[in-house]
């Protein structure tokens, strides 16, 4: 008994060693220090998930408080807007969140997605690769993420 049990645990163990984890890579022109992790803390806190899941071809724009999301997967087109905020309130204990979403029409999606392309707005590196851009005290800070089978891009733009 002994002998099948720890040929058990060998076999799970050696199949579990040779699962195949895939991690999509990171674009070269993506930023990975700071935002990345702000951005993913937000996400999580309004529960929204990451592109990284998503099959097919995923564009994000966002900014606090907005995001506008478009996916491509063979010729289906979706897309999405979302506003989501904290509520402010110092009589309140519990703070709350707020989240709301609107689809966008699939006609609209194709048409960003032509403009994405005719732009060639992915081709623009993050901030810190773009010689003499400079950071501020105060501004707004926008986020592109893109994603495909075979990449994931963060890029970041501080006004």
């Amino acid at each position: 008994m002994k002998s099948f049990i720890s040929t058990f645990i060998l076999l799970i163990t050696t199949y579990s060693c040779s699962l195949e984890i895939r991690e999509i890579p990171l674009s070269k022109d993506s930023e990975t220090i700071y935002w990345i992790g702000y951005v993913n803390r937000e996400l999580k806190k309004f529960d929204i998930n990451t592109i990284k899941d998503n099959s097919g071809y995923t564009f994000r724009l966002s900014s606090y408080g907005s995001m506008i999301e478009i996916q491509k997967n063979n010729q289906n087109y979706s897309g999405s807007l979302t506003y989501f905020v904290d509520e402010v309130d110092d009589s309140r204990d519990d703070k709350r969140t707020f989240k709301k979403i609107y689809n966008i029409k699939n006609f609209e999606v194709e048409k960003l997605f032509y403009l994405i392309d005719s732009t060639q707005i992915n081709q623009i590196p993050s901030d810190k690769f773009i010689k003499n851009w400079e950071h501020g005290f105060d501004g707004i800070t926008y986020f592109f993420e893109t994603k495909d089978d075979a990449e994931y891009s963060f890029k970041n733009y501080w006004t």
